[in-house]
């Protein structure tokens, strides 16, 4: 299995720390940021890491400068000209994911702990061709935007407005299974 780690934010939101590192490159507790979500990565016996950078690349890559070490083959994808979003990320990331159906998309800057392998049974369980893995919070939908589901967990909408069907409101947590059949619906030439 392949996976996409999302590291090419801005770094905004920690300033004045992110003036020197990217925010993934951060430690917390001693290890850096990015580190806690390769973690869960390993449950799943990750055999390429796709890890996209912009704001400070050199910071990212020195915490991935040995494969060996981590365990799996690392290799990047700049968004040096700007910041492609995650559609674009995955779009422009297409050659090093395909070829083993499912991969994963993980944010690089958030900190989880729950079995990866349970999320990706439910998701070949369903077999539909993107889950988002969400977990409770009482301010979604509230303070922050939700990923309102209805009882058939499908996502029916995304934001802070509930959307006029019977749905409850989710936080997402920043991980996306996802089909390679997704290629096939993002439009040419958009990136």
């Amino acid at each position: 299995m392949k996976a996409l780690l999302l590291a090419a934010g801005l770094g905004t939101r920690l300033k004045p720390y992110t003036d020197k590192l990217a925010k993934p490159a951060i430690p917390l507790l001693n290890v850096p940021l990015a580190y806690y979500n390769l973690h869960l990565l390993q449950q799943l016996d990750i055999t390429r890491l796709v890890v996209n950078t912009h704001h400070l690349p050199k910071t990212i890559h020195k915490i991935f400068s040995n494969p060996e070490e981590l365990g799996v083959e690392v290799e990047f994808s700049s968004e040096k000209e700007k910041i492609l979003g995650t559609g674009g990320a995955i779009k422009k990331a297409r050659p090093m994911l395909e070829g083993t159906g499912t991969f994963v998309v993980i944010n690089a800057d958030v900190v989880n702990v729950f079995s990866m392998r349970d999320a990706l049974s439910f998701h070949h369980g369903n077999h539909p061709l993107a889950t988002m893995v969400v977990m409770k919070h009482p301010e979604a939908g509230k303070k922050y935007g939700a990923v309102w589901v209805n009882s058939k967990k499908e996502v029916v909408g995304i934001g802070k407005e509930k959307p006029d069907v019977d749905c409850k409101p989710f936080h997402f947590v920043g991980v996306h299974f996802i089909e390679e059949s997704i290629f096939k619906y993002i439009p040419e030439g958009h990136l």
